[in-house]
């Protein structure tokens, strides 16, 4: 969970014949290094993985889709779509990937 409430359901994603991949606009702030610099002040060590900040919930939702679709562990893979949930508006945009120019 990188923001207290994000989180891909792997159990339904690796069952469902059309998977998802929710995230939302109410996002705490923080970079990468501002995280392991104080994960490192409140335990003395350094964590070697990547927390995978980011500011665009659309692009991080893409991002999952991707490693989704990369999963030989998901056997339904070909009609795969994602959503970022507007916690302000209560709505649902699909994110798509950019037209090819």
């Amino acid at each position: 969970m990188r923001d207290g409430s994000y989180c891909h359901r792997h159990d339904r994603v690796a069952e469902s014949q059309a998977p998802d991949a929710p995230d939302h606009t109410k996002i705490m702030t923080f970079t990468d290094d501002e995280f392991k610099e104080s994960v490192t002040a409140d335990t003395g060590i350094r964590p070697s993985w990547a927390t995978e900040s980011f500011t665009d919930p659309a692009v991080d939702v893409l991002q999952s889709i991707r490693r989704i679709r990369a999963s030989p562990f998901v056997p339904f893979r070909d009609s795969l779509r994602g959503f970022v949930f507007d916690v302000a508006t209560g709505r649902l945009t699909e994110a798509l990937e950019p037209a090819s120019a």
